[in-house]
């Protein structure tokens, strides 16, 4: 069987070899014997002379033998069919084949490295068959292989060409190329490559392509594998196919372009100063550097073309600025697809779409997003202390992106940026912070900052679930957040405002409403110059500190208050309040304060020792419930029928200034407050403003203090002059109701006093109090009220008791009202029983007034006469 075997195969390589040389036409010389010995010696071929170019050559006697070169070899074609066989192309030595090459065995150019160049040279088309190997054995120009002008060579399935040197001519491989000695170098060079098969470099070789054009649109692959192992793309060009190294192998592709490849895994690196041009796509399942030692120079991967980073694999972006950065042609546009991410530290250039993850990833590195503008349809994000910074772009992320800062340290910026819908986030300890960036209908997550002189541009509404905070550190600079349009802080996060004056502030175009949301909240201390509808929180909480809202109209539909001794500082605007409208101010130093401010509708309050202090301000058919106070030369002006269920104390250091209450329409006010006129004369008055005709106090009003009352008053109420004993001026008439109530208080010595250059029209009810230990124990009478002309009658009398046997007489005399207690004989209450009291008590009797109708019948007749009678007898 074996020798059966042998003579087939045999008898099948001299039809092969006869095919062979009839194909190369010429005729053929054999080696003459297995031995060693050299191509250019006569006598070791079977014709006896050196093959010629147009002679066929034959290495195919069995046995293991080398031929040697002496010089230069020609032939026409070549077949080794012995296995064993070795042919050398030795150092400065050429071999040129003019035909076919089909070869078992193994040619070997420059076997020891020589110092001269030597090659192998195919001198037209060619095709190399067969199952052998050529071997370049010297570096650089020592060993190559080259091709005549115009001439391809083609290399079958099965053959190889391994070692090192140079592969110069125009080359189709559908075999094995590779790189395979170590810390060698195989340089694919000159002329273009058609690669339907594989190029490798293995056992820490060097597989080199130098500034030339591989195509493997044919399904070829080019493979680094083992330690050390390395493709180093120079300036050349790879078409299609596929890249590959294993875990420890490496392509540089430096100053290259990959057109629609496949880098199908491993590693892969562009280094300093190097760009890798990408046309039609790259799919990428493996890890592609650009710059991995952050080297000084700018270093870049370029899509010449629109395309997109295919695959499950990552770009590592390890150079700081330029010096690694993707960037795009005019008008094209790179796409990271969604299982893809691209990280680390650098720049993103490019017109850029990423449907998959964007990370900066470094701790303490910046990764930028610039130059152009970006789609984010999924997540760039900040990571592990880094720092992504979006600069002088736009990110569309209406297709549902987010921008995410997350863990300790990471920062997201936007530094002139414009981001357009989708999500900012920043997490677990992360921050966030814009330079003038703007926000188009944006969701906000977690932090995010506006340092001092920064702007943050809102259209559209920003639904904000988290904290933006305006100038946090309180720096010097203006800073703000601005809506350009009409729009809203949706969501349940705040705002917060970190800046004295205008260095927080809220500011809306002209003519453009911004309206906080039933679940967020705008607080701290700056300012609101916003036109703003509040239907969630507004709150001063800074000690100290003034939240001031100026400029433009509020409208309150829900609460704006003062509270941790914040205060809210109302400026030159007009506030709109719902029957919900709600100011507070609530806690010890907590404050309100009205600057030529106008309320309208809702309410005021103050708890728990806030206060509200005025300094110009319109309360316009408000309900108060505050602690008011208005300073000296202060003016609070009401109309439509404004309600006082507080205190208003009015110049309570009696300052030197005019300081008041107007009243800008007949309105009344209303409630049960108190009204204290604390500065004495026009220092705390009542007065009119415009075309008001009087001013009126409801029933609940009590009117008390030292002022002045400079307007006509309808008092329904209680009138109380002096702070303890006192005077209370009126310049102006005053009617008093049947539900007012006046009240003197009555000392020893003194009384309190309503002291009125116009008329009083009395009504009501009296009440007179002792103060001071005051226990009177005889005669005793003090003027309460004078007037131009005083009529009419208290209906009601609550004075303490009498000592025994004195009466309490109540004594108008025209122009003054006197109260006192004295003997039932003194009828004018002088002290004193004589001619006036009988006088006084005849005009009272005829005037039929109730001080003459002594024995309370509600009748004037002799038995009134007869008591005065009595009483009179009985002296002083």
């Amino acid at each position: 069987m074996t020798t059966a075997h042998t003579r087939t195969t045999g008898a099948l390589a001299v039809i092969s070899i006869a095919t062979l040389m009839a194909q190369a036409g010429g005729s053929t010389v054999s080696w003459l014997n297995p031995v060693d010995g050299s191509w250019n010696l006569g006598t070791n071929w079977d014709t006896g002379v050196v093959p010629a170019s147009n002679n066929n050559v034959l290495l195919g006697l069995s046995g293991a033998y080398t031929v040697t070169s002496g010089g230069t070899m020609d032939c026409r074609a070549l077949m080794i069919s012995n296995p064993d066989a070795v042919l050398h192309i030795d150092s400065s030595r050429t071999l040129n084949l003019y035909n076919n090459l089909d070869n078992d065995g193994t040619i070997i150019v420059n076997p020891f490295n020589g110092g001269n160049a030597t090659q192998f040279d195919f001198e037209s088309s060619a095709v190399i068959t067969g199952s052998g190997e050529i071997r370049l054995g010297g570096s650089g120009t020592r060993a190559r292989i080259r091709t005549g002008v115009g001439d391809v060579v083609t290399q079958s399935a099965g053959h190889s060409i391994r070692g090192f040197g140079q592969v110069e001519g125009v080359l189709i491989n559908n075999g094995l190329v590779e790189a395979d000695v170590t810390g060698q170098i195989l340089n694919l060079n000159t002329a273009p490559k058609t690669n339907n098969a594989l190029f490798q470099a293995s056992n820490g070789a060097v597989l080199k392509v130098s500034s030339i054009i591989i195509d493997q649109g044919g399904g070829g692959s080019q493979s680094v594998v083992g330690a050390g192992s390395l493709l180093d793309l120079s300036g050349s060009t790879i078409i299609g196919g596929t890249m590959s190294t294993d875990a420890d192998g490496l392509i540089n592709a430096d100053n290259c372009t990959l057109d629609g490849v496949n880098f199908s895994g491993g590693n892969l690196e562009v280094r300093s100063a190097r760009t890798l041009n990408i046309y039609n796509s790259i799919t990428n399942d493996g890890v592609m550097t650009v710059n991995p030692t952050n080297g000084g120079s700018a270093t870049q991967l370029d899509f010449e073309t629109d395309g997109s980073f295919l695959g499950s694999g990552e770009v590592v972006l390890a150079g700081a600025g330029t010096r690694a950065r993707l960037r795009t042609g005019d008008g094209f546009t790179m796409t990271n697809s969604a299982t893809h991410t691209i990280h680390g530290f650098g720049q993103i250039e490019s017109l850029f779409v990423n449907d998959g993850l964007v990370s900066a990833d470094i701790p303490a590195q910046t990764l930028t997003l610039n130059a152009n503008d970006k789609v984010n349809n999924a997540t760039m994000q900040s990571i592990s202390g880094a720092i992504l910074n979006v600069v002088g772009i736009s990110v569309d992320q209406t297709g549902g992106g987010e921008l995410v800062a997350d863990g300790v340290g990471s920062k997201l910026l936007l530094t002139n940026a414009t981001v357009f819908g989708g999500t900012v986030i920043s997490r677990n300890g992360a921050s966030a912070s814009v330079t003038t960036a703007t926000l188009h209908g944006v969701t906000h997550e977690g932090l995010l900052d506006i340092p001092s002189a920064r702007t943050l541009n809102v259209f559209d509404s920003i639904t904000n679930n988290g904290v933006i905070t305006i100038n946090p550190i309180n720096g010097g600079s203006a800073t703000q957040l601005d809506f350009e349009n009409d729009g809203s802080f949706l969501g349940s996060g705040e705002v917060v405002l970190g800046g004295s004056g205008s260095r927080a502030r809220l500011r809306t175009a002209p003519g453009v409403t911004m309206t906080n949301t039933p679940t967020h909240t705008i607080h701290g201390f700056g300012t609101i110059e916003a036109t703003l509808v509040n239907d969630g929180l507004v709150q001063a909480d800074v000690l100290s500190q003034e939240l001031g809202l100026l400029s433009n109209t509020k409208v309150n539909n829900a609460t704006m208050q003062a509270i941790a001794g914040g205060i809210l500082d109302f400026s030159n605007i007009t506030v709109e309040q719902s029957g919900s409208g709600q100011l507070l101010a609530d806690g010890a130093g907590s404050r309100i304060d009205f600057n030529s401010t106008t309320i309208v509708g809702g309410t005021i309050e103050t708890m728990n020792g806030g206060s509200v202090q005025v300094v110009s301000a319109t309360y316009d058919a408000v309900t108060s419930n505050a602690e008011t106070t208005l300073p000296s030369g202060r003016t609070l002006d009401v109309r439509n029928g404004t309600v006082n269920n507080g205190t208003i104390q009015v110049n309570p250091i009696n300052g030197g200034s005019t300081t008041s209450i107007r009243w800008a329409d007949d309105s009344q006010i209303g409630g049960n407050g108190t009204i204290a006129l604390l500065g004495t004369g026009s220092r705390a008055r009542l007065n009119l403003l415009g075309a008001a005709t009087i001013a009126t106090l409801g029933q609940g009003q009590r009117l008390e203090g030292i002022g002045s009352i400079d307007a006509p008053l309808m008092h329904h109420g209680t009138t109380a002059p002096g702070m303890s004993i006192g005077k209370l001026v009126a310049t102006r008439a005053i009617t008093y109701s049947d539900t007012s109530v006046f009240e003197a208080e009555v000392s020893a010595t003194d009384a309190d006093l309503l002291d009125c250059t116009m008329s009083v029209q009395l009504d009501g009810t009296l009440n007179v109090l002792f103060t001071d230990g005051f226990a009177p124990t005889g005669f005793w009478a003090h003027t309460i009220i004078e007037g131009s002309s005083i009529t009419g009658k208290f209906d009601a009398l609550n004075i303490p008791a009498p000592p025994s046997g004195l009466v309490t007489r109540i004594i108008n005399t025209g122009t003054e009202v006197r109260v006192g207690q004295t003997c039932p004989g003194d009828a004018n209450l002088d002290g004193m029983v004589n001619f006036f009291d009988v006088s006084k008590f005849l005009a009272d009797f005829a005037d039929m007034s109730p001080e003459a109708d002594l024995n309370n019948d509600n009748q004037w007749n002799f038995f009134d006469v007869s008591v005065f009678l009595s009483n009179f007898s009985l002296g002083c």
